[in-house]
């Protein structure tokens, strides 16, 4: 599973796609949310995603929180809950 984000920087005209890492042992959840980038200081910017999987009739949910020093070009993880 790859999960994605676009980044535009001229206005929404154009959009480039960005990988985000994802720890092997969250390949088989999907994505159920993703809260929209949010600006922390200058170039910092941080994010959650929730990530769902159904394990014998029980969902199971993870959180992931990237954070991005360089203006939104390359994300990493922060935190895992």
């Amino acid at each position: 599973m790859e999960t994605v984000i676009y980044k535009t920087s001229d206005g929404g005209k154009t959009w480039s796609k960005i990988l985000l890492p994802v720890p092997k042992s969250y390949k088989k959840y999907y994505v159920m949310s993703a809260n929209v980038p949010v600006l922390v200081g200058g170039k910092n910017y941080t994010f959650t995603v929730e990530y769902r999987e159904l394990i014998n009739n029980k969902t199971v949910n993870h959180v992931i929180t990237y954070k991005s020093n360089d203006g939104r070009n390359k994300w990493e993880i922060s935190y895992i809950d």
